[in-house]
């Protein structure tokens, strides 16, 4: 299917791009890969926190229709996130919380700049229930962009981004602790394609998000679950796709 997306959400568009994904980089790996190869940060998971703090991160080169005025951070409390948030004008776009230990609960983060074309209402929840999740978007309208879950003291906590919906966005679901196969009926069932797709450790299932088609249809895209950096690298060039 030949549909082209051009939307400013980088889980949406589907402009080529150059692109990179890498697992077990440190902080100042992340540093070097924005410094050398005019990176933006597109995604990032925290893969551990000991004996050596490491994450999975997806970049996409920071120009033409994805150049974007942007920030990150990879270990920031709550209350900080959201002192930076009001002082600078930003928006969360990926928000993954973790437990740094003794239950002090971090996050890793990347926001952009709320100004110019990047300009959108938005919402983010550092602690949620889904119920509460489920309840704040029917209050703001909006749509959520993902969810992800973590863990601390024994309890699954939830990390949720959403943006106001616009009367031109495609529907759009969620789904939080699904299987594979159950993610697939619902890719059928809605007529979708995945946005955001989070893997959840404690017991291997995932959170979902994903977007309806439309009259036009699906832009080609494929998804993939249980492999490895260097099988999804070989994966994304045979199927002319970015992750």
């Amino acid at each position: 299917n030949k549909v082209i997306v051009n939307d400013l959400d980088d889980r949406l568009s589907t402009i080529p791009a150059k692109w990179w994904t890498y697992s077990h980089q440190s902080v100042q790996d992340v540093t070097n890969t924005i410094s050398s190869q005019n990176a933006r940060i597109v995604d990032i998971s925290v893969e551990q926190v000991a004996p050596s703090f490491s994450l999975t991160v997806t970049y996409v080169e920071n120009t033409g229709p994805y150049y974007k005025s942007w920030s990150w951070y990879a270990g920031i409390g709550a209350a900080d996130l959201a002192n930076a948030v009001s002082a600078n004008n930003l928006r969360v776009t990926v928000l993954k919380g973790f437990d740094a230990g003794g239950g002090q609960i971090l996050f890793a983060a990347v926001l952009l700049f709320n100004s110019g074309k990047d300009a959108k209402p938005s919402w983010y929840y550092a602690d949620a229930t889904t119920d509460q999740i489920t309840s704040a978007q029917a209050t703001n309208n909006a749509r959520l962009t993902q969810v992800n879950a973590y863990v601390s003291g024994g309890k699954t906590h939830y990390a949720a981004v959403m943006v106001a919906t616009a009367p031109s966005d495609a529907a759009s679901w969620w789904y939080t602790d699904l299987p594979p196969a159950q993610i697939t009926a619902q890719i059928a069932a809605n007529n979708a394609r995945l946005v955001d797709l989070e893997y959840i450790p404690s017991d291997g299932n995932y959170n979902a998000v994903m977007s309806a088609c439309g009259a036009a249809g699906c832009p080609t895209w494929s998804w993939y679950t249980a492999q490895t950096q260097s099988q999804m690298q070989g994966l994304a060039p045979q199927n002319a796709g970015r992750i």
